[in-house]
């Protein structure tokens, strides 16, 4: 072989290395970049869910404080009627007669989350534990909407017609414990005493309010863990933000 042809030849494998070399840092390059606007994906939506799921907590203790709100009311018919007489400073008997109409139900909504799993985007999350929670966050919620629906039958298949039958007055809002939920003309109870004393004595009313208070009670319960739920999400996206 003569020089010539060496020198081709090495000049040939420099520049195939120089090519191949070049093609290696492109792809680095490019996966690096790939790498980065993922990292930045993930960052905005990790603010997206740590947003969302700040205001599901701000909604369900919320929620939580009106369930307990309910449950102290139906405490206090329940005593009357046991004792046969008024005794709470919390409430009127009108007020807890209305509060034990009012149905409940969350509807939180979960735009980012749903939007990452619909979209097959949730593995851009790199805390595992955090998707493992995220996609299992329906089936937690779903333990207290369903105690909830089963609530506001009781509501609205008994004690609401029951209500109708003894001319008690079912307007005013259900949606806010900010203000009494109870219309003026419901104030009948407090001011006739015989109406007060039959209602509170009587067996089907004393049973409605056995059966709101379990339904209402276990319901109350499945907040404890919903929140839950909710504050281990924010403390795992917590560190993953920091990053």
């Amino acid at each position: 072989m003569t020089d010539t042809q060496k020198i081709q030849w090495k000049r040939l494998s420099v520049e195939a290395a120089a090519i191949v070399a070049s093609i290696l840092i492109a792809f680095a390059i490019d996966a690096s970049w790939n790498e980065r606007q993922e990292r930045i994906f993930e960052q905005e939506a990790l603010l997206g869910l740590q947003a969302e799921y700040q205001s599901h907590r701000k909604v369900l203790t919320r929620q939580k404080t009106q369930h307990l709100l309910i449950l102290r009311a139906i405490t206090s018919l329940m005593d009357a009627g046991q004792r046969g007489v008024w005794e709470s400073d919390e409430f009127s008997i009108d007020e807890a007669i209305s509060y034990l109409r009012v149905p409940h139900t969350t509807d939180l909504g979960s735009g980012v989350r749903d939007s990452l799993i619909s979209a097959g985007n949730i593995e851009i999350i790199t805390d595992k534990q955090l998707r493992y929670e995220l996609s299992g966050w329906d089936s937690v919620l779903d333990e207290l909407t369903d105690d909830q629906r089963v609530g506001s039958k009781v509501v609205l298949d008994i004690i609401v017609p029951y209500y109708t039958r003894w001319g008690v007055p079912l307007g005013g809002s259900t949606d806010t414990f900010e203000e009494s939920p109870m219309p003026s003309a419901a104030r009948l109870l407090a001011s006739d005493s015989d109406a007060k004393r039959r209602l509170l004595s009587d067996p089907e009313f004393r049973s409605i309010l056995e059966a709101r208070f379990t339904f209402m009670s276990h319901a109350t319960g499945e907040f404890v863990t919903v929140i839950a739920a909710v504050d281990s999400i924010l403390e795992r996206i917590e560190p993953s933000l920091a990053d």
